[in-house]
């Protein structure tokens, strides 16, 4: 097991053995949602937890629930919540989040998804799309979601015209896109995205998130994102 303070004075993170452990990803999907203030959020395929912990963290009038089809992960979602005070405001379900009770009952959805289809050679499974194709996290986000809720994803850049397209498909109107590239002037590898239930409207290209400088020392908005002025 691992574990982190994830900033001085902010919550602690633990990484069971054999979860799949936090990525940069996560951290950028966290900041890209706009959380509201207060209402629900759903974690669409959970992993540590992270996720919905960071939210509720930082959102005190926000509930939430974190989905997960792996029982080790689920676990270890549900002990992130425990371990910093949050069990009464998130928790966790533990199975195939096509089976998440509820209809119309989120204000937001969250979902770091696995990149690759089940078909990808050379992956591992933890990395592949083995219980859920993007068609069914999209159908399982619009039904979870409000009218006018916001579904939010990041995925790779690749699997972008799919992802536009099945968000259209299943009414999930793309409304903000973002690139990322880990260097400036080095190539963009993953996108956020969001979508607004039943409201379509004009998607807004956000400017690019550039991490590093060209040195590799990190960006101003990366320190931000990460709160390295508050790290322990």
């Amino acid at each position: 097991m691992r574990e982190e303070r994830l900033w001085s004075g902010g919550p602690v993170l633990e990484t069971h053995d054999g979860v799949f452990p936090l990525g940069t990803d996560s951290v950028l999907l966290a900041d890209f949602c706009n959380a509201p203030k207060n209402g629900r959020v759903c974690d669409l395929g959970s992993g540590t937890g992270f996720l919905l912990l960071r939210l509720l963290w930082e959102n005190p009038g926000l509930t939430g629930t974190a989905a997960e089809i792996e029982p080790a992960a689920a676990e270890n979602s549900r002990v992130n919540l425990l371990r910093n005070g949050l069990s009464a405001r998130g928790t966790v379900f533990a199975g195939d989040l096509r089976m998440l009770p509820g209809t119309e009952e989120y204000d937001l959805a969250v979902s770091n998804p696995p990149y690759f289809s089940k078909e990808s050679p050379g992956r591992s499974p933890a990395r592949k799309e083995m219980y859920l194709s993007v068609d069914e996290l999209c159908a399982s986000a619009y039904r979870l979601l409000k009218p006018g809720g916001r579904f939010c994803i990041v995925h790779r850049l690749e699997r972008l015209p799919l992802l536009l397209g099945t968000m259209y498909l299943k009414k999930l109107f793309p409304s903000r896109l973002r690139y990322v590239r880990h260097r400036q002037g080095k190539p963009v590898k993953l996108v956020l995205l969001e979508g607004v239930k039943d409201c379509e409207t004009e998607m807004l290209r956000l400017p690019d998130l550039i991490m590093c400088h060209l040195d590799g020392t990190y960006t101003q908005e990366t320190k931000r994102i990460y709160r390295m002025e508050e790290r322990a």
